[in-house]
């Protein structure tokens, strides 16, 4: 009668449990990249699995998750019929590859400028 007793309460604690992993899925190793936001992956199932949104097809134009990069941003316009003294702007540490690409920064290495 106990082990009737214990078998029943360890049931109704383990049926009264949730479970907050992500659900598995089940996606091909077919390679056909989309993009979401700035971010790659290899098919739509993952982009999918993964909780992307505005999914494109084909790669993305930069990589969100590339880390630092060292870049040289672009020299300022001088303004029209003004003479300027041009001087190259120093490179500087962009958090990843789109934020230098939409700065219109010329990459110099992935990683820091050290």
């Amino acid at each position: 009668m106990h082990s009737l007793i214990s078998a029943l309460l360890l049931f109704t604690l383990l049926s009264s449990c949730k479970s907050e992993a992500p659900q598995e899925c089940a996606c091909t190793f077919e390679y056909a990249p989309v993009c979401s936001n700035g971010k790659q992956f290899d098919n739509q199932c993952l982009a999918k699995c993964n909780g992307a949104e505005n999914i494109t097809k084909g790669a993305c134009d930069c990589n969100i998750n590339s880390g630092e990069v060292c870049a040289t941003p672009p020299m300022k316009e001088c303004p029209e019929g003004m003479m300027c003294t041009q001087v190259m702007p120093t490179p500087k540490v962009y958090p990843n590859e789109c934020e230098a690409l939409k700065d219109k920064a010329q990459i110099i290495k992935m990683k820091n400028c050290n």
